[in-house]
C-alpha cells in the first residue's frame, strides 16, 4: 500500500502552545517537579534517588536548576544523566520471559519537567482521567449493533512491545508534522537519543553501549510519544484512507464515523 503523506497529519498546536513548550522553567517549577517524584523511586547508577534531592534541596537546588535550564537551552545531557543499569528487575511476581524484566535508570527531574510542559500545554485534557477513556471504549463496544449486515470494525493496538521498536526518526517527523516547534523537537532528540546502557554483572558495571531506537519504559514522556505515534498516526491514517476513498467505511446516515 502507498505510504501516507505525512503532510496529512493535523497540526493541533496553537502559537501559545509552542511558546509554552519552549519557555525556560522557573525555579518553582523545577522544585515542584522534584517533589512530585516518588521519594523511594529506584536510583540510577549514581545511587541518588528522589529522596536525596528532596531531603537536600536547600543544598542541591542551585545545581539541579542549572542542569535543567541547560537542557532547555539545548545543551547535550551527559552520560551520567541518561545511563541505565540493565539488571533483572521483574515486572511481575512470576516472570516467565525476558519481556517481563525491566532496566532501571534516573534522569527523572528533567523528564518530569518536560512532561509537565507537554501535559499542561498540549496533550492532557483538564479534568479527564485515563480511566475515562477505558470506560468510553467499553460503552462504544457495548453499543455496537451486531445485527447489522455490514459488520462493524474495531482496531485493538497492542502497545506492550512498542517501546523497544519505536523509530526515533519517525518520532521526530510526526512531532514536526504535528506542528511542534523545532526547538522542542531538538530537546526531545537530546533526551531520547542520548541513551546509554550498562549490564550489571556480579554487581559490577560491564561498560556502556548506546541505544539506536525505542523508548524508555517508566519514562513519563514515553506514553506521550506513543500516543502521538500510535494513536494519532493511526487515526489520521484511517481518515486519510476514507477521504481518498481507498477504504470505504459504511455507517448510518446522520451518525458520525468515529476514529
Amino acid at each position: 500500500m502507498e505510504e501516507m503523506d505525512m503532510g496529512n497529519l493535523e497540526d493541533g498546536l496553537t502559537d501559545n502552545d509552542r511558546r509554552f513548550l519552549c519557555d525556560m522553567p522557573t525555579r518553582e517549577e523545577v522544585r515542584e517537579t522534584v517533589f512530585s517524584i516518588e521519594p523511594e523511586s529506584i536510583a540510577g547508577p549514581d545511587g541518588f534517588g528522589a529522596f536525596f534531592y528532596q531531603t537536600c534541596w536547600d543544598f542541591v537546588s542551585k545545581d539541579v536548576f542549572g542542569a535543567v535550564t541547560e537542557f532547555f537551552r539545548g545543551v547535550a545531557l551527559p552520560k551520567s544523566f541518561t545511563s541505565t543499569t540493565i539488571s533483572l528487575i521483574p515486572k511481575t511476581n512470576c516472570p516467565a520471559s525476558w519481556s517481563e524484566y525491566r532496566p532501571i535508570s534516573l534522569y527523572e527531574v528533567i523528564d518530569h519537567q518536560a512532561w509537565t510542559r507537554l501535559a499542561k500545554g498540549v496533550i492532557v485534557i483538564p479534568g479527564r482521567l485515563l480511566s475515562d477513556n477505558v470506560l468510553l471504549a467499553q460503552e462504544l463496544i457495548q453499543s455496537l449493533d451486531s445485527r447489522r449486515a455490514d459488520a462493524n470494525v474495531i482496531f485493538k493496538l497492542d502497545m506492550a512491545k512498542a517501546y523497544d521498536r519505536v523509530s526515533w526518526e519517525f518520532l521526530y517527523l510526526v512531532l514536526q508534522r504535528k506542528g511542534f516547534p523545532q526547538r522542542w523537537i531538538n530537546l526531545v532528540a537530546n533526551a531520547v537519543s542520548n541513551c546509554w546502557f550498562s549490564v550489571l554483572v556480579n554487581g559490577e558495571h560491564a561498560g556502556f553501549f548506546r541505544s539506536t531506537r525505542g523508548l524508555r519504559q517508566g519514562d513519563p514522556l514515553s506514553p506521550a510519544y506513543l500516543y502521538l505515534l500510535q494513536i494519532t498516526y493511526h487515526v489520521d491514517w484511517i481518515d486519510f484512507l476514507r477521504h481518498t476513498r481507498r477504504c470505504i467505511i459504511r455507517h448510518r446516515a446522520g451518525f458520525e464515523c468515529l476514529t
